[in-house]
């Protein structure tokens, strides 16, 4: 089976986890407007893998980047640099 086949009526590649540094490279969040994301409702919550860690299924990073605009991924992206540069001190 390759990721091009179907499980029902979700792809293997849609089924597939990503972790949080690949979700932040995908959205283009920081760290903290992932979980902000995830509190306000606009992500979907992470599935619990083990005890101490988490990952999001490619298909609800997928469904997030579709239900935002250009604009919309770009202000995230630009906000979330914005709070790491004050995280530094570099504002």
């Amino acid at each position: 089976m390759n990721d091009s086949e179907t499980c029902g009526t979700a792809s293997i590649d849609d089924l597939r986890i990503m972790r949080l540094p690949e979700v932040r490279k995908a959205t283009g969040l920081s760290r903290p407007a992932v979980y902000r994301a995830v509190a306000a409702g606009e992500l979907a919550p992470p599935v619990q893998l083990t005890a101490r860690s988490v990952g999001w299924r490619v298909s609800d990073i997928r469904h997030w980047l579709a239900t935002r605009s250009p604009a919309q991924v770009r202000v995230n992206a630009s906000e979330s640099a914005d709070h790491a540069d004050s995280m530094r001190g570099n504002a």
